[in-house]
């Protein structure tokens, strides 16, 4: 596996990060706290779906949610993998080539892909913890070991076979039930019933058969023959009835035809009529003209009593007098000034009295006694009374002022209006004048006259017209008396055609059909009872054939099934023979090999590294059923490793995670997070010289907090170097 890109957003104290990391080294460096950590916890729960503390505590102060998305490849495939988590739910999607996978299909589609156990343990190293492997109690210590190397997979195994077992010995009593049922049924034929001779019987009944034949086709023919007849003689009957009507009618028709003589009412209704219209217009117009006199007339009346009105309005607007003012305006700002100068004044002299009452001097403000407060209270009476005659005089000419103003202003309304008044008047008796003109030109007495005569031509016309209507309604009542003999004359010709349609066959007399001869109909119904009882006897000795037929099969059915069970049976008892077997194996003899081989690898591959790190002890274990420990020493006195401590332990632990990471040769990220915190530069370089060395094809990503170490790895590896501050990437 092999990361190509990594994107972080609101995941603890990163608010956004992107990082296209180096195939190789990934050294990120930074402060305490700047989020270096973040990065590794990142990518750890991305991959193995494992952090230490609850989801909720990952997601950046203030924010909803944190996001994470990484890009990898693992044997030759390219994976996008994202994962949301907003506090409740996780959100997660897989994708590759054409193929997407969703929340619990991403986790069950990674741990299919690799071991997250083993990956967890072995390739990711947390800040200021150890591997908890080595430094845990025995019996924790071989539980995860189990984990890692799937030993509890065998448990599971060894459970399902003894599932398998028990499911097996069901299925066996199962079948041994079922064929002591199949080995005890039994299958009873039906006797069949014996046939009469009906060959006999079957040929006089078919000679009758052919005379009834005969007689049913006589009996259609004679029916169809009296069907006719009857039709034949309800259409005659019909058509004379009919006939009989068409020529009455007819003759009537004629006749009135004969007595009438039409005259076009119509046509001189039309021309009474228009001579109304074109009186009506007449007189129209000759009642407008005096409607318009009449209008004019009284429009006339209006404008005199309006002028009249206008003219008494005049008379009442009058201009009063004014005298002349014996002051100006000037004046009175003059008397103000005076009365705001004397109100200073005697603020002034207020203030001092106040002052020499608290034993003050009305100069300075000084402490003073002895000053003559009596004086200042005279000069204020003298002033109080000189402002009381100004403040009354300034009223008085106020007020006379303020009156002067008003009338001169009313008198000036006054004005203004009796001018408009006197403009309207003028123009009111130019437009009497006007109109006193037009009403001088029309004759309105020999219009009325003329209008009396129209209205007596109308009449006349109007009672011709109701002459006229009450005539040609005489004559439309015997031309409807004419049209309605027509219509039902027309009626009885369209039944007569009607008539001769339905009974299109039946208009000729048919040809006499003679009633047909009966068979021997006793004889026949005797036979005909005699061929349905073999018949029904016949059906039996079928449906009876059958079931026996059936029977045989379900005989050699239940036949076959007991060979089948009984083989099956066999089979069962065999495979259930060889998984308790099985079991045995696995249970007792196969966990335990396992754990052994698998212990001794990681010593060994331990010691490797340990060895060529540490270079002065060598590690070893010791197991029994319920737990596994592991120690080193120098060969002759041993210490649990779980007594280690600083830079041995930090060694110890780096050998055990190289150990486990040569278990996934294909999985190649290692993340080491201040891994040598308790070394010196010197034991830091050697570390990580022989981790590049026991792993030269992993991907690494480094924090390290020692300078040398930085220095080494970037000047004799190819490296990628990345500055965090405060959560963010500072620079590459």
């Amino acid at each position: 596996m092999q990361i190509s890109y990594l994107k972080i957003q609101n995941f603890r104290n990163i608010a956004e990060m992107e990082i296209y990391p180096s195939p190789y080294i990934n050294i990120i460096t930074g402060d305490n706290g700047s989020g270096k950590s973040s990065i590794l916890y990142a990518l750890m729960y991305a991959i193995t779906d494992k952090l230490p503390e609850k989801l909720s505590n990952y997601i950046m102060w203030g924010k909803d949610y944190f996001f994470i998305e990484i890009h990898f490849k693992y044997l030759d495939r390219f994976y996008k993998l994202n994962v949301k988590h907003d506090g409740n739910k996780t959100i997660k999607s897989l994708e590759f080539e054409n193929d997407i996978y969703y929340n619990s299909e991403v986790t069950k589609y990674l741990n299919n892909l690799f071991n997250t156990n083993l990956i967890y343990y072995s390739l990711f190293s947390e800040q200021g913890k150890t591997s908890q492997i080595l430094f845990d109690t025995p019996a924790n210590r071989l539980k995860k070991l189990k984990e890692i190397l799937n030993i509890d997979v065998l448990n599971e195994v060894c459970d399902n076979i003894k599932e398998d077992i028990n499911k097996e010995k069901d299925e066996i009593i199962k079948i041994e039930t079922q064929l002591k049922i199949a080995k005890e049924k039994t299958f009873t034929f039906h006797k069949l019933p014996q046939l009469p001779d009906i060959i006999e019987i079957q040929k006089q009944f078919d000679i009758l058969q052919k005379e009834k034949e005969q007689y049913d086709s006589d009996v259609e023919k004679y029916v169809l023959y009296k069907n006719k007849k009857e039709k034949y003689d309800f259409y005659i009957l019909q058509k004379k009835e009919i006939e009989s009507n068409i020529f009455k009618l007819k003759q009537e028709i004629d006749s009135l035809h004969n007595n009438f003589i039409y005259t076009p009412y119509d046509e001189k209704i039309s021309e009474l009529q228009n001579q109304i219209y074109d009186i009506q217009n007449k007189k129209f117009d000759l009642e407008k003209n005096l409607l318009n006199a009449d209008e004019k007339i009284k429009l006339l009346n209006n404008y005199k009593l309006l002028k009249e009105n206008k003219e008494k309005e005049i008379k009442s607007l009058i201009v009063k007098r004014l005298a002349k003012l014996s002051f100006t305006e000037d004046d009175l700002q003059n008397i103000l000034k005076q009365i705001n100068s004397l109100q200073y004044e005697l603020n002034d002299i207020e203030k001092q009295i106040a002052l020499v009452e608290k034993g003050k001097c009305p100069t300075c403000g000084r402490d003073f006694h002895g000053f003559n407060i009596e004086e200042l209270k005279l000069n204020l009476k003298k002033l109080k009374e000189q402002k009381a005659i100004y403040d009354l005089d300034y009223k008085n000419k106020l007020n006379t002022y303020e009156n002067y103003k008003y009338t001169l202003s009313e008198n000036e309304k006054i004005i203004y209006k009796k001018n408009l008044l006197e403009d309207d008047l003028k123009n009111l008796n130019s437009d009497i004048e006007n109109i006193n003109k037009k009403i001088s030109e029309i004759n309105i007495k020999e219009i009325k006259e003329q209008i009396q005569e129209y209205n007596n031509l109308l009449i006349s016309l109007n009672q011709d017209i109701r002459n006229n209507l009450d005539l040609k309604k005489q004559q439309d009542i015997f031309l409807s008396d004419i049209e309605q003999k027509k219509i039902l004359l027309n009626s009885y010709i369209h039944n007569l055609n009607q008539l001769e349609n339905q009974y299109i066959g039946y208009t000729n007399e048919p040809e006499f059909y003679p009633e047909p001869k009966k068979y021997n109909e006793l004889l026949y119904n005797e036979l005909q009872n005699k061929i349905q009882e073999y018949n029904s006897l016949k059906s039996q000795y079928e449906i009876l054939e059958k079931l026996n037929t059936q029977i045989l099969e379900d005989k050699n059915k239940n036949d076959n099934l007991i060979k089948e069970l009984q083989q099956k049976y066999e089979d069962l008892t065999s495979h259930l023979e060889l998984l308790k077997e099985c079991h045995i194996i696995l249970d007792k003899q196969f966990s335990s090999y396992l754990i052994d081989t698998g212990a001794q690898y990681l010593k060994e591959y331990m010691n490797k590294f340990f060895i060529s790190t540490y270079g002065k002890y060598e590690i070893t274990f010791s197991q029994d059923k319920n737990s596994i420990d592991f120690y080193f020493g120098d060969g002759d006195t041993f210490t649990s490793c779980a007594m280690a401590s600083g830079f041995e332990k930090s060694c110890l632990s780096v050998a055990l995670r190289v150990a486990l990471a040569s278990l996934i040769p294909s999985f190649l990220i290692m993340i080491l997070d201040e891994i040598d915190s308790d070394a010196s530069s010197n034991n830091s370089i050697q570390m990580y010289k022989m981790l590049l060395e026991f792993l030269p094809h992993h991907q690494f990503f480094i924090i390290t907090h020692i300078d040398e170490t930085k220095d080494f790895l970037l000047q004799n590896y190819q490296s990628n170097f990345y500055t965090i501050n405060k959560g963010l990437l500072i620079n590459k």
